[in-house]
């Protein structure tokens, strides 16, 4: 079912009332969610990442809509914790469901790492890093330069590869000049876009995610079917992903500072693209260091981790888990059953929310030109919904 553009939520309603529908799994889609609470029909919403870089009109739609949903979905606990801080839900609301990993990645063999090295033309004796992502500042790529120039004044000399389409064209220009004024244009591969991601994979000694944020790392998650040990920022569940408590971890988790559940995304990319904070880049630059030292036995967590993610983020267990909160909804009615609701809300919530979609991408990109926040659409409906539970 394709929805038209002249009026989505309308068509939504019609369908929920056509199919008689039961229950609506959203995907961090506030569309059709005052039209489902019409109906008496419950939601549940899944978050896939800590979207700390939503702008303040989106956050005013989640806290205003936030009465008309039953209970969310997080994909990490990582991220359940930030949605409960930003947006003031109440954590006992927030299930914890991993994405399921597929386990497609198997360790090749030294053929293949040898291969690709030399295709590379890197040194033999680097240590060499591989960060897969979009170049844009919630990733981390400048943090890693400052890390990595400061592992060459200790004695450490890495290599890095960097493979990910640009995201954000301003911050990649910086990166390739900060790379510049760090002598460090030898150091790192800018590499695109890739299709050749395992086999950059067996040539790496360790994957690197420095990210500010981050829902549940798959791409950490097939380093370690790759056999590559990480080391990861705190974000994204990366303790739980390596196994850090274990005799033998699947790699190191480096203390970058936490975002601020608060933080908006001009404040975040400015943040991000100013130079990271030295804090940061010793966190960083010690745990490389680190984990050159105990390469072997991080290598050997790496493959015996990847065994049990297999079975811990199996599609069974993620799909069985997402099922059965369905169903709890289901039992439990619609928005009825939850808070007093009156009809005008409902009323007013399709009105604003239908009015919000057409103008948000027009005032989030002025909003953007002049550096500041966009007006609010809701924040008159998250007051009446304060005052009416």
């Amino acid at each position: 079912f394709v929805l038209g553009e002249q009026d989505p939520e309308g068509e939504l309603a019609v369908l929920f009332a056509d199919q008689n529908v039961d229950v609506l799994s959203a995907h961090y889609s506030w569309l059709g969610v005052p039209a489902a609470a019409a109906q008496d029909i419950p939601v549940v919403m899944t978050v896939h990442n800590e979207y700390g870089w939503m702008g303040a009109a989106a956050h005013e739609t989640v806290c205003a809509l936030d009465s008309l949903v039953h209970g969310y979905i997080a994909v990490s606990q990582t991220v359940a914790d930030f949605h409960a801080a930003r947006f003031s839900i109440d954590p006992g609301r927030i299930a914890v469901v991993r994405n399921a990993a597929s386990d497609r990645l198997r360790v090749l063999g030294t053929t293949h790492r040898e291969a690709k090295r030399a295709e590379l033309n890197l040194d033999p004796e680097a240590c060499v890093l591989l960060l897969v992502g979009r170049l844009e500042p919630v990733k981390g790529q400048l943090l890693l330069a400052e890390a990595v120039a400061r592992c060459a004044r200790q004695g450490l000399f890495c290599q890095v590869l960097l493979a990910g389409e640009v995201g954000d064209s301003l911050y990649a220009a910086q990166l390739e000049k900060r790379l510049e004024a760090l002598d460090l244009t030898k150091h790192f591969r800018i590499l695109g876009e890739r299709s050749d991601v395992p086999e950059l994979l067996a040539a790496a000694d360790f994957f690197v995610q420095p990210s500010l944020f981050e829902g549940l790392s798959l791409a950490a998650v097939e380093a370690l079917q790759a056999g590559v040990p990480a080391v990861l920022a705190p974000t994204g569940d990366a303790g739980f992903l390596l196994g850090v408590d274990d005799a033998e971890p699947a790699g190191l988790v480096f203390d970058r500072t936490p975002a601020d559940p608060h933080l908006v995304h001009s404040e975040i990319r400015f943040r991000e693209a100013s130079a990271p904070s030295s804090a940061d880049i010793q966190a960083l630059a010690a745990a490389l260091q680190e984990a050159t030292t105990r390469k072997a036995m991080l290598g050997r967590g790496a493959v015996r981790r990847a065994e049990e993610l297999r079975e811990l983020l199996s599609p069974d267990r993620m799909v069985g888990a997402h099922a059965s909160l369905l169903k709890q909804a289901v039992a439990a009615g619609g928005l009825s059953h939850l808070v007093d609701f009156r009809r005008e809300l409902i009323d007013e919530a399709e009105r604003l929310e239908s009015e919000f979609q057409l103008q948000r991408q027009m005032q989030l990109e002025e909003a953007e030109a002049r550096q500041a926040p966009p007006p609010s659409l809701l924040s008159r409906l998250r007051e009446r919904f304060r005052r009416s539970r």
